[in-house]
């Protein structure tokens, strides 16, 4: 309790800000897009993490209009950025110069101002030449890692407050919104080690070799011998898939299903930050993929009920698609009766609006993920925890191809297409 009031108090202007802007949208001031901007912009101010957890929460919500979905994708890629930060990017810049100089090579930037091409919520980047080929060059954040550590653990208290608040209305609910968060801190924290991002490159790079209509940057690694807080890679020339027209997009759907079946079927590892904002249109129909610090490397065991379910999801067979369900829900260690499996058959049923044939569009998969957090009484397998986010994230993607076709049909048409 003590906690919660130091995390209201600490967070008492963004609660009074958040409040006055509903307000002025209630009397008419303003309009709901603009008050989603205004409130976002307050957070950001705050806690860049925040805005993390909001990009998350819009791919979750797909009743969210065009321009907010688009808004989102945009200020994802321009997290505003103090003086401190670009003097700390500077920094480590020079150091790399030096290592390069040291070395018989060259690194330059391409402008004069030091001015980054983007910035995101953990990384600021740059452009820049190494020995005459583009590069792009990503520096940490100053004080990031410390950021969402504070950003966890106030999400953390504030659901704490969120599941004392719904108690007192909906006794049969429990939120495990908690336990879906404490089962990615560590991979949210990750994503600020340059080391592991570096090595989930090469190895999506040497996975999707064979694909050369789909490009994962080469990686200058021996930088790392400059700077932990540097990674400088190929600069791919094109352009983030939200500024495309959405009848140029449907060209490149196949190539997105591709990677994403793929590298999560065959290769066990998933993109767990696959937003519109991270893959690229390129030139001659290919697309690139960017950013790997959220990569979840899963087992081989949840990867096949992975597969089964989805597989299943195009069929008309309600036991077997309960059963791989269960196995992809629940810890290993829960034991199971008759009356556990109607329960969550029951969920199933209750959370997501289900065909008389079984057969899922995008949005309806989209829904029974994000409602897993809602099921109550069961310890939920933290791998299932690690893999929604990135799972929401991916099947936005997709979503944003156009292509509504249920996605077990998607799933097997894939099997047969591209062999997997």
């Amino acid at each position: 309790m003590i906690n919660l009031i130091i995390f209201i108090y600490k967070n008492l202007d963004i609660f009074l800000y958040v409040f006055y802007q509903c307000i002025k949208y209630k009397i008419g001031l303003i309009n709901f897009n603009l008050m989603i901007k205004n409130t976002c912009s307050s957070i950001g101010e705050k806690n860049i993490f925040y805005l993390k957890m909001f990009q998350w929460g819009i791919q979750e919500n797909y009743k969210l209009n065009k321009e907010l979905i688009e808004y989102f994708n945009t200020f994802s890629n321009n997290v505003p950025y103090t003086n401190e930060e670009l003097e700390y990017a500077n920094f480590i810049i020079n150091e790399a110069k030096h290592y390069a100089e040291s070395n018989g090579n060259i690194l330059i930037l391409d402008k004069d101002k030091l001015e980054p091409i983007n910035a995101g919520t953990v990384a600021l980047v740059f452009k820049g030449k190494y020995n005459n080929k583009d590069v792009a060059i990503k520096i940490l954040r100053k004080n990031i890692k410390s950021k969402i550590k504070e950003g966890i653990n106030d999400i953390l208290e504030f659901s704490n407050f969120l599941i004392l608040l719904t108690s007192f209305f909906y006794t049969n609910i429990e939120i495990n919104m908690k336990d879906i968060l404490k089962n990615n801190e560590e991979l949210l924290i990750s994503q600020c080690d340059f080391t592991n991002e570096i090595e989930n490159l090469e190895l999506f790079n040497k996975n999707m070799k064979k694909h050369e209509d789909i490009i994962i940057p080469t990686v200058y690694k021996e930088f790392l011998n400059a700077s932990n807080d540097l990674i400088i890679m190929e600069f791919l020339k094109g352009r983030i898939m939200s500024n495309c027209e959405k009848n140029e997009l449907s060209l490149y759907y196949p190539l997105i299903i591709k990677f994403s079946f793929e590298t999560i079927f065959i290769h066990r590892s998933l993109h767990a930050d696959l937003h519109v904002g991270n893959i690229l249109i390129l030139d001659e129909g290919k697309i690139g993929i960017i950013d790997f610090g959220l990569v979840n490397h899963n087992s081989k065991i949840f990867t096949n009920n992975l597969f089964n379910f989805i597989i299943n999801l195009s069929n008309n067979n309600k036991k077997l698609l309960v059963k791989y369900l269960v196995n992809l829900l629940l810890d290993k260690n829960e034991n199971l009766n008759k009356e556990n499996i109607k329960q969550i058959n029951e969920f199933i049923i209750n959370k997501v609006k289900i065909q008389q044939d079984l057969t899922f569009s995008l949005d309806e998969i989209i829904e029974l993920i994000s409602n897993l957090k809602y099921l109550k009484n069961y310890k939920i397998n933290p791998l299932i925890c690690k893999n929604i986010l990135g799972v929401l994230s991916s099947l936005a993607s997709i979503e944003k191809f156009g292509d509504k076709k249920p996605i077990g049909v998607i799933f097997n048409e894939c099997l047969e297409k591209y062999e997997l």
